[in-house]
């Protein structure tokens, strides 16, 4: 067990010497602790041939000699580790970073608290905490009683409307009054229709889907069945979107 264990760790550290001749640069970093392969002639083929007489011979002795004598040996193969495991997780926080960014709705955040008017045809008013916040895909629009119970209802409304390419902003809005929604979610996401003459429609969809794909360009997009990238064909989308948007000016 202890002699099959010993011999692969020796051919681990062996292929770590050939793949990574760069420590130098690696270690240059930290103060008092550069591995110096290049000043000695010949030594990594001395610790190559010394690792394999190792595996032949399966002594600790050996294995403890030949640190003993190459020192700089363990540190940098410890360095590179945690270099490695420092790029890892840096790599996974930025992905999570940009997934959460791109999905959230805190872009542009409104909240106020009112005594305002509850649904139409009707003049029962109602105090509630009314919050807006506009992400890269849509708007989203809260409503909630203070207290939650009025009027023997139960005013807690959390409505998404959706404008990312391919969805219908009016027909969500449409839905929303048959839904018959309070009037204060009906006002806030009347504004962003796009006949609405505040004009915050077009320039909330373009800066939305230009900021997705301006987060989503250093990740390697995959390849679609038809063989074309997904960021290929949102710089596509975004030409054909300029064009239409200059002929509305």
């Amino acid at each position: 067990m202890g002699w099959g264990w010993q011999k692969h760790r020796c051919q681990e550290t062996l292929e770590m010497l050939v793949v990574r001749r760069d420590l130098d640069n690696l270690t240059s970093a930290f103060k008092g602790q550069e591995c110096n392969w290049e000043k000695q002639t010949g030594q990594e083929k001395e610790v190559a041939r010394a690792i394999k007489a190792l595996g032949g011979m399966g002594s600790r002795e050996a294995l403890g000699t030949l640190v003993g004598q190459y020192p700089d040996l363990t540190r940098c193969l410890s360095l590179q580790r945690w270099f490695w495991l420092v790029r890892v997780l840096l790599s996974l926080f930025i992905g999570a970073e940009i997934v959460a960014v791109h999905f959230s709705a805190e872009w542009t955040v409104g909240e106020v608290s009112s005594n305002t008017s509850y649904k139409a045809f009707s003049v029962a008013r109602v105090q509630a905490h009314l919050g807006l916040h506009v992400g890269l895909e849509g708007v989203n629009i809260t409503l909630t009683g203070n207290p939650v119970q009025q009027l023997n209802e139960t005013i807690d409304y959390n409505e998404q409307f959706i404008w990312r390419m391919g969805e219908n902003y009016a027909a969500a809005y449409a839905k929303a009054l048959e839904k018959g929604l309070p009037d204060p979610v009906l006002y806030l996401a009347e504004k962003f229709t796009p006949r609405s003459p505040c004009g915050v429609y077009r320039q909330y969809r373009l800066a939305g889907h230009y900021a997705s794909a301006t987060l989503w360009h250093p990740v390697p997009p995959p390849r679609s069945s038809g063989g074309e990238s997904p960021l290929r064909s949102t710089q596509r989308s975004s030409h054909v979107l300029r064009g239409k948007y200059q002929g509305l000016r």
